[in-house]
Order: structure tokens, then C-alpha cells, then sequence
């Protein structure tokens, strides 16, 4: 995996350690936000590992993501 996948794996184990951590006493919106971006950053290194660089937009990202996805079923 190269650095820029391993650095977004990352930050995703980051913020979902966050979320473990705070998902009894924080409210609702701010746990849904930090696992989004948890989620997000697990995108960003499956993108960058298949396909060795990033879409430019956040949409785009997802959609790449979603067409790597399918192809593995």
C-alpha cells in the first residue's frame, strides 16, 4: 500500500477509534459526522490503492469507490 493509502487508512482508524470512544456521551450528529469521515478516509485509501490517485470531488471519490465495490461481487 503506498504512503498516501496508508496515511488516509489512518486517520479512518482515527476517527472511528473517536466514535468508539465517544458514542455514549456525545450527541447523535457529532458521532454520525466523525464515522462518515472515518468511512471517508477508508474510501480515499481503497481508491488511491486500486487506482493510484484521487478523484478531485467528494462525489467523485464515492462514485469510484461505489464502481470498485461492485466490480468485487
Amino acid at each position: 500500500m503506498n504512503e498516501e493509502a496508508q496515511y488516509h487508512l489512518r486517520k479512518a482508524a482515527r476517527f472511528l477509534r473517536s466514535v468508539e470512544k465517544r458514542a455514549e456521551s456525545d450527541e447523535p450528529e457529532t458521532i454520525v459526522s466523525t464515522a462518515y469521515y472515518a468511512m471517508f478516509h477508508a474510501a480515499c485509501a481503497v481508491v488511491l490503492e486500486r487506482e493510484g490517485r484521487l478523484p478531485k470531488t467528494h462525489s467523485s471519490l464515492i462514485g469510484r469507490f461505489g464502481l470498485i465495490v461492485r466490480d468485487r461481487e
